[in-house]
């Protein structure tokens, strides 16, 4: 992510088990929002070539074949 203050990239790591490559995309991507609402971040945006992840989060719906175990 971009610090808006800096300008700079700041970075941030998680350890987690995926059971499938579309887990570990959503995973990823709720581990940065969850990250940028814990830095107070109001403006960000989530880049990735996951689209049906991306499609999910869009109409703030789990995808059918999504089996994560902590959802």
């Amino acid at each position: 992510m971009i610090q808006p203050a800096t300008g700079l990239w700041a970075s941030n790591s998680a350890h987690i088990t995926a059971v499938s490559a579309l887990d570990a995309e959503i995973q990823a991507m709720l581990c940065a929002l969850n990250w940028a609402k814990n830095e107070c971040w109001e403006n960000l945006a989530v880049i990735s070539d996951a689209l049906l992840a991306v499609e999910a989060f869009d109409v703030r719906k789990c995808p059918s074949d999504w089996k994560s175990k902590q959802v």
